[in-house]
């Protein structure tokens, strides 16, 4: 019998009211992320990462909102929880570091009393309460290299800089040992040999309590290094999902490749400036017909990308949505129109 899923999401829509109508900017995105398991979110700014990792612990701000889709943690919908509830998981089982950590902490409270709150909340059971939080908030600091920790408990957001407010977001997240941990660019402000330690760290706890991880990044090489799935988000379509070697090994998406000739170590012999994708995403995918990468796509069949978007299964555990799968004699996939 097959282990459910710890997070599973599926057919997600997210939208924002507008003048003419709502805005999807996810779009049937599905996944599901197993105890230990590493999945990369990787597209270009404005794909939906940020918003799908959001609503898993509905923090989209107003006034968007989850129009379609569900959202279940062990097998228990997130989207039907009580506000009390949801407090329980929040932080707690789910986790998540946030991309801007000096708008994501408490100005007025020293970074030792907000972590110190967070292990008072989600591990009093452990008897960690008063001093012994306070303890627990002056390791998690340790833990993610921060030096002198006692007295940086005592400093206020502001007090740090920003590779070390980053680490404050990280340590508070790891401190109450979630079974979930949302990590939305979390190394970006740090530098390479602190972003090897953290990513270290994280694979430790995984492998210590069975976190699960979602990780979004434009980092590609931390994703081929720490995932071991990937999806890959446009315009708030899964356009491709694949275990992580075979995705950067043999890519089937043409965004997909356009995404990895991007990086510099791919760039042609001899040449003198990096590969990129050219254009812009669309601003509102969801009233697009069709696939919505097709604009800016090198491969793009004129009268055929027009058509509703298909999804294909390649193989067991790889799916691509494009047209190029349907129209090609590629007999062997199986596919289903949206």
């Amino acid at each position: 019998m097959l282990t459910p899923p710890l997070l599973s999401v599926e057919n997600l829509t997210i939208a924002f009211p507008g003048k003419t109508g709502d805005s999807i900017v996810v779009d049937g995105v599905s996944f599901a992320l197993n105890r230990g398991e590493t999945v990369g979110v990787v597209g270009e700014s404005g794909s939906g990462k940020s918003m799908t990792a959001l609503s898993i612990l509905r923090l989209i701000p107003e006034p968007g909102r989850v129009t379609g889709g569900t959202i279940a943690l062990d097998g228990e919908s997130i989207l039907a929880l009580t506000e009390k509830a949801l407090r329980r998981v929040r932080g707690g089982r789910i986790a998540m570091i946030f991309q801007d950590p000096m708008t994501s902490l408490n100005p007025v409270f020293t970074i030792g009393e907000q972590i110190a709150e967070a292990v008072r909340l989600h591990r009093a059971e452990e008897g960690l309460t008063g001093k012994a939080a306070w303890d627990e908030a002056v390791n998690a600091l340790r833990r993610v290299h921060i030096a002198e920790p006692e007295r940086r408990a005592k400093q206020f957001p502001h007090e740090l800089s920003g590779g070390m407010r980053q680490r404050v977001m990280i340590a508070m997240a790891l401190a109450c040992r979630p079974d979930v941990l949302l990590a939305d660019e979390p190394t970006t402000a740090l530098d390479v040999t602190v972003q090897a330690q953290i990513l270290s760290l994280i694979r430790e706890l995984q492998r210590e309590i069975g976190m699960a991880v979602l990780l979004i990044t434009h980092d590609l090489a931390v994703v081929a290094e720490t995932c071991d799935r990937v999806i890959v988000l446009y315009a708030g379509k899964v356009m491709e999902m694949a275990d992580a070697q075979s995705l950067f090994d043999d890519p089937k998406h043409p965004y997909t490749q356009g995404l990895l000739a991007s990086l510099p170590e791919n760039a042609p012999q001899g040449a003198t400036r990096l590969t990129y994708i050219k254009g812009q995403p669309p601003t509102n995918p969801g009233k697009i017909t069709g696939c919505p990468f097709r604009a800016r796509c090198p491969k793009v069949i004129p009268g055929v990308c027009e058509k509703p978007l298909p999804t294909v299964q390649l193989e067991p555990g790889r799916m691509i949505r494009c047209h190029l799968f349907t129209e090609s004699g590629n007999t062997e996939a199986s596919h289903a129109e949206r």
